[in-house]
């Protein structure tokens, strides 16, 4: 297995902790607290990124492999997820519908994580498929375990977070920042991957 699934693995895991840390654990609550939504609004409107991650996922594996490219789908898909989160955390009162058609792209873009398993594939080898498709999933897997309370615990002792209805609000756009710089690392340093992007 290429050192290199390791770097990509951590790509994965840093657009997945975007999904993990607002879809699963904190997206709910700051709709409702920040966004004056119902709780059945917020949960319909958290689905809408799981709902993104569905269409997306399959369509970002498709024109990645129409194209050959790989690197570039990656650096978009931070790129505009982070665009996306970032008006639905620092645009005040957007209305319900407004915040669905944020969140479906956001889950869209995020989406392009997918990539990552067939990028550690061509970097290691069709003989070790299996076990790369496995270890990169444990690490994009691993990126939810560490970071959502690592989020958590920085934006408490940092100040990056806000306290609405005597509940913490967390920032998530920490996770899209890291894959934009990480992909350039990638880049850099390693060529089977920047060759393919």
């Amino acid at each position: 297995m290429a050192p290199e699934v390791w770097v990509i693995g951590f790509v994965g895991a840093c657009l997945y902790t975007s999904l993990s840390v607002f879809g699963e654990l904190w997206g709910k609550t700051y709709l409702e607290q920040a966004h004056h939504l119902t709780k059945v609004e917020a949960a319909k409107t958290v689905s809408a990124v799981f709902l993104g991650w569905a269409v997306g996922a399959p369509i970002a594996g498709y024109l990645s492999d129409r194209s050959g490219r790989r690197l570039l789908p990656l650096v978009l898909g931070a790129i505009f997820a982070l665009i996306c989160i970032s008006m639905v955390l620092y645009i005040p009162n957007l209305s319900y519908i407004s915040l669905n058609i944020l969140l479906f792209p956001y889950g869209v873009f995020s989406a392009t994580e997918i990539i990552v398993f067939i990028m550690a594939k061509e970097c290691s080898g069709a003989q070790l498929s299996g076990t790369v498709f496995a270890a990169t999933n444990i690490i994009v897997t691993l990126g939810g375990v560490v970071f959502q309370p690592l989020v958590g615990k920085l934006l408490d002792t940092f100040g990056d977070s806000g306290i609405v209805g005597g509940e913490h609000i967390y920032c998530c756009r920490l996770s899209s920042c890291f894959v934009y710089i990480t992909t350039f690392i990638i880049a850099r340093y390693y060529s089977c991957i920047f060759y393919q992007g």
